[in-house]
């Protein structure tokens, strides 16, 4: 049961739908961090720069050359920059020594800066301030839709001020009012009673090449951005912890929904919010390019619709809407004037003249990966550990078995697969057969023929076809 001496702990599991990326402020470079494998472009060699700069400090004159040569490749392509410097000084089994990682590339065999995700010991993980905010954005857009007249409020204060500072703070004054996040009678802020743990992952870091596509019938990609991200099919657990107890308790409503032994209520309110936001972005999504993207979403409606809220599903991190964006959708709702006038006032979209925005409409743009138009940020929760996987779970497996599993990684010759109720992923062999179907690609269901050890272990499997 979820009730202990302290309060309501819940344990959730969530698995990666989508590439996800909680960006730490970090940034690896072509010319210091990392280069393309020269004998697979699609897959990076991270710099082990201990190594590299012991060699330098006792090669003075390698360490001139090296500077010479990154200021004159600024700019240029820089694709095996570092293999190709460490190869004037060494031959090609020394030169690969100096690189101790490496990290698949989804998208364009090019390099550029890329934006790191957040790690610890190299481990990716979600923090559980991540997951709260994206909880508190769940809460405001259900608030909003069973509290019509605050929306109101909001659209007179817009069209009725000429004060921008009082507008803001009037719809400042909404969030708070939903939030209600002031001291309880033993002083505590109310979503300080909330506690959220970091969900540490299991599964890959990939590297993925994202643009900024815009959604309408002309759009064209802009913003091109080089991003670490969780691959989709990686899982991870974390605590969600209510106190309530004799010396803590709180009075907010949506976070006592917690307070029971089911989360079913909980996910409801998660994937009502998903939902809304999913026909809002149908309905902006106008690009013929965007298909793959619009059936995303549709496959992502039709799973929520499916699911009777025994799992929820969430964009997070580089997906997640925020506050602001969640008004503004109710705003478009009733009244499309004070929509545009709330657009400028908090300066969204491009800024053509003096802080001013001509964008009359919100999103306009969407970050997605070059390959597959996938969405960043998707996860599904649940708490039923059973639930995590597509593919029917196996409990005892034979040599020769034919199983299902989800596509987490493609490449040759072994791609990577994985199997519901085993530790990690394990490689499959007949990635080339595999790409003969056009079905065949990341999260895709597939039918392979395992091989088993004699602990019974999985050791690999290969492709038989797509489900």
């Amino acid at each position: 049961m979820p009730e202990t001496e302290l309060g309501y702990k819940h344990t959730l599991h969530l698995e990666t739908v989508t590439p996800v990326a909680v960006g730490n402020g970090g940034t690896l470079s072509p010319s210091a961090d990392y280069t393309l494998d020269p004998q697979n472009k699609q897959c990076a060699l991270l710099l082990d720069h201990k190594m590299f700069e012991a060699w330098l400090t006792q090669n003075p004159a390698a360490l001139t050359d090296y500077l010479n040569a990154v200021k004159k490749n600024a700019g240029n392509n820089r694709n095996t920059f570092l293999y190709q410097f460490l190869s004037k000084y060494h031959n090609q089994k020394e030169a690969k020594s100096y690189f101790n990682a490496e990290r698949m590339i989804v998208g364009y065999a090019h390099t550029v800066e890329l934006k790191t995700c957040l790690k610890d010991a190299g481990r990716p993980f979600i923090p559980g301030s991540t997951l709260k905010g994206a909880f508190k954005s769940v809460w405001l857009h259900n608030w909003l839709s069973a509290n019509p007249v605050k929306v109101n409020d909001v659209i007179r204060s817009i069209n009725g001020t000429r004060n921008e500072k009082e507008a803001r703070k009037e719809i400042e004054k909404v969030i708070v009012e939903c939030l209600d996040n002031l001291p309880s009678q033993d002083k505590r802020m109310q979503f300080s009673t909330l506690q959220i743990s970091d969900a540490y992952i299991n599964g890959d870091l990939k590297w993925y090449h994202t643009k900024r596509f815009k959604l309408s019938k002309d759009g064209k990609t802009v913003v091109p951005l080089f991003l670490e991200a969780i691959a989709p099919s990686a899982e991870g657990s974390f605590s969600v912890m209510v106190e309530n107890n004799n010396l803590v308790q709180t009075n907010h409503g949506w976070i006592k929904s917690l307070e029971t032994g089911s989360l079913v209520p909980f996910f409801a309110q998660v994937n009502q919010y998903a939902l809304d936001n999913i026909e809002h972005e149908l309905e902006m999504t106008q690009s013929e390019e965007l298909w793959d993207y619009k059936k995303f979403l549709r496959d992502r409606k039709n799973d929520i619709e499916n699911s009777k809220n025994q799992s929820a599903w969430l964009p997070i991190g580089f997906g997640k809407s925020n506050f602001y964006q969640s008004i503004g959708l109710f705003i478009r709702r009733r009244d499309k004037g004070a929509f545009e006038k709330y657009i400028k006032l908090f300066k969204m979209g491009k800024k053509p003249n003096a802080g001013e925005t001509d964008q009359k409409e919100l999103p306009l743009t969407r970050n997605l990966s070059i390959e597959g138009h996938l969405p960043l940020g998707w996860i599904k929760l649940y708490e039923n550990i059973h639930d995590c996987s597509i593919p029917k779970s196996v409990k005892h497996f034979n040599q020769g078995d034919q199983i299902e599993a989800t596509v987490a990684t493609i490449a040759r010759p072994f791609s990577k697969i994985k199997i519901p109720g085993v530790d990690g992923l394990i490689n499959m062999s007949g990635t080339k057969d595999a790409q003969r179907n056009p079905r065949f690609k990341e999260q895709a269901v597939v039918v392979v023929q395992i091989d088993i050890n004699k602990d019974e272990k999985i050791t690999q499997a290969r492709f038989i076809r797509v489900k």
